[in-house]
């Protein structure tokens, strides 16, 4: 399984603006701290597959501590077909109100008969996000 985490590095300067200068003496050093967000959906896809043949996709959703619901719109690039639930413009749209801290959703795609590289967009939001983000990890699938 793929994970993807994100480590935000926050330097927090700890001091008050004078009108004379800070001596050597008088500095305080910075306060370090560090967050690490793991909270997001990531795709996950095969590297590559063979023409006309079934692949299993996974998205892999963590919500942060105190969020209950998400909301996924999946993009499937329209020239693979999929048993998930979608619509005329191949898109999946998930919603969970009552979302686990870690869950996975996986869908069955069959690859186009055509070789080449294929690329799957989506976007998601979790509860308390303003506004939604690209479901990161793998974009694309190679029919090979």
């Amino acid at each position: 399984m793929k994970k993807v985490l994100y480590t935000l590095l926050l330097v927090m300067v700890i001091g008050c603006a004078q009108e004379t200068p800070i001596v050597p003496d008088d500095t305080v050093a910075p306060e370090v701290r560090e967050i690490t967000y793991a909270n997001g959906v990531t795709r996950e896809i095969p590297d590559a597959v063979s023409p006309g043949s079934d692949a299993v996709v996974t998205l892999h959703i963590r919500l942060a501590d105190g969020q209950t619901f998400y909301i996924i719109e999946e993009e499937v690039p329209m020239e693979i077909e999929t048993t998930a639930e979608h619509d005329a413009k191949n898109h999946i749209k998930l919603v969970d109100l009552e979302a686990q801290p870690t869950e996975e959703y996986t869908y069955t795609i069959k690859a186009p008969s055509v070789a080449g590289t294929y690329t799957f967009t989506g976007k998601y939001a979790l509860e308390g996000m303003n506004e939604s983000m690209e479901i990161m990890g793998d974009l694309v699938l190679n029919v090979k």
